[in-house]
């Protein structure tokens, strides 16, 4: 497979992904994964399938804030 295959393989895959997520379609979300789990780095950590559906974005609004105005 070449380069060029290759990514479009792989871009194909992300918008399969990405379009499952924007309607919730959690099973066709999943299935975009060769193995779905998460790998925590730091701290060594493995979270299988189970993880990967319950999974929620954590971010901090404050720093969202400051990019948007520049607020300090």
């Amino acid at each position: 497979m070449g380069d060029r295959d290759l990514r479009e393989q792989r871009e194909a895959v992300v918008r399969r992904h990405m379009e499952a997520e924007n309607v919730h379609d959690f099973d066709a979300v999943i299935d975009t994964f060769a193995h779905p789990r998460y790998e925590l780095i730091a701290s060594g950590g493995v979270h299988g399938e189970a993880a990967v559906r319950c999974e929620r974005v954590y971010f901090d609004s404050a720093t969202i804030l400051r990019q948007l105005t520049g607020a300090p």
